[in-house]
């Protein structure tokens, strides 16, 4: 979830993300994400890159040219806020498994990576292979 709310307000289609914080002020969403940070949130997966992706949402939300001033207001009142404002977050947040799959991730065998491998990468066990495998129908 916060990963996706991240990317609402990162890479909305122009004119968009005054209207969706605007939704956000009015549902108090920014207050339910300072609870959210003031928790453990154990019974989430990466606990570390939740956060990040909600405090980097509502930095997002700040920079609003229409709202960002009433965004602002409210994060600065609180005291959770204090804690994550100043911190780089980059460092918890992790690729999601579509982008793993997609550049071929890090963690075992290598089964995709096809927008960052080279001609003389190996793949699969194969030295050298220069064109991806043939499509399979099922």
């Amino acid at each position: 979830m916060a990963e996706c709310l991240h990317d609402l307000f990162r890479t909305p289609a122009p004119g968009t993300p005054d209207e969706f914080i605007k939704e956000a002020l009015r549902c108090q969403l920014i207050d339910h994400i300072l609870t959210l940070l003031n928790q453990s949130l154990n019974d989430v997966e990466k606990p570390g890159s939740c956060k990040a992706h909600l405090v980097d949402s509502c930095k997002l939300m700040a920079e609003s040219l229409v709202y960002g001033e009433q965004v602002s207001r409210i994060l600065q009142s609180s005291t959770v806020w204090n804690d994550y404002k100043d911190q780089r977050h980059d460092l918890f947040i992790q690729t999601s498994s579509h982008m793993q799959a997609l550049t071929g991730g890090s963690v075992g065998p290598q089964i995709a990576g096809y927008l960052t491998s080279s001609a003389s990468s190996t793949t699969a066990g194969k030295q050298n292979m220069t064109v991806p495998p043939p499509l399979v129908d099922n």
